[in-house]
C-alpha cells in the first residue's frame, strides 16, 4: 500500500464527520421558504467573501450580475460528485434560482459543504449559467474546516468573463480534480409566473 493511500485511509474518520455536515438543498417545505433560505445563504456567503476580499463588493456593483451557490460534496480517492443550489442576481436585482451538479475525477478526498460567489463580467456567461450548460475545468485545494477549528477561504479567480471566489464551509479537501459541471434553472425554487389573462370576448 503506497503512502498516498495510507494517508487517505487515515483521513476516513474526518471524512465521515464532514459528510454529516454536507448540505445540498435549502431548508423549508414550500417554495417561499426555500427561496428565503437561499437568500439567507447568499447574504451570509457575501458577508464572508467581502470580509476576505473587500474589492469584491465593488466588482459586483459594476458587473452585469453575480451568483452564489452552495454545494454538498463527496469525493473519496478517484471520483466524486457535488450537488447544490444557488441564486443568480442581475444588475437590475432580478433573481433566478438555479441548481447544479458536478462530477469530479482525480486523486484525493473532498467531503463537506462549499459555497461559491461568481461574478459575471459578461452577460452572455450569466445567461449560459441560467439557461443550463456543461463546463469543464480544474482545481486543486488543501483546506480543513470543522466548525471553528481551522478554516479556509479559497479564492479561485479565473479571469475572463467569470471570476469565482470559493468559501469552504465545512469538511475537508485534499485533492486535485478535473470536473464537469452542469447548471440551470430550478423549476421548484422559482416563482410560477402568473397565468396569461384569457382573451377578451368579442361580439
Amino acid at each position: 500500500m503506497n503512502q498516498f493511500v495510507k494517508n487517505m485511509l487515515r483521513m476516513l474518520p474526518l471524512v465521515l464527520a464532514a459528510f454529516a455536515a454536507g448540505c445540498v438543498s435549502p431548508a423549508g417545505e414550500t417554495p417561499e421558504e426555500w427561496r428565503a433560505d437561499i437568500r439567507a445563504m447568499r447574504d451570509e456567503s457575501l458577508a464572508q467573501a467581502y470580509e476576505k476580499w473587500p474589492e469584491l463588493k465593488a466588482d459586483i456593483a459594476k458587473a452585469p450580475g453575480y451568483a452564489v451557490v452552495n454545494n454538498g460534496i463527496i469525493k473519496i480517492l478517484i471520483i466524486g460528485t457535488a450537488k447544490g443550489y444557488g441564486i443568480v442576481v442581475d444588475n437590475t436585482g432580478r433573481e433566478t434560482f438555479i441548481n447544479d451538479f458536478a462530477i469530479a475525477v482525480g486523486p484525493g478526498i473532498e467531503v463537506g459543504s462549499s459555497r461559491g460567489v461568481i461574478v459575471f463580467h459578461d452577460p452572455v456567461a450569466m445567461k449560459a449559467v441560467i439557461d443550463g450548460q456543461w463546463d469543464f475545468g480544474g482545481e486543486a485545494d488543501l483546506a480543513f474546516k470543522f466548525g471553528d477549528f481551522g478554516g479556509a477561504l479559497l479564492g479561485n479567480a479565473h479571469g475572463g468573463p467569470v471570476d469565482t471566489y470559493r468559501v469552504f464551509q465545512n469538511g475537508v479537501a485534499i485533492h486535485a480534480s478535473v470536473y464537469w459541471l452542469h447548471t440551470g434553472i430550478d423549476p421548484d425554487y422559482n416563482p410560477t409566473p402568473p397565468a396569461a389573462a384569457p382573451p377578451a370576448a368579442t361580439n
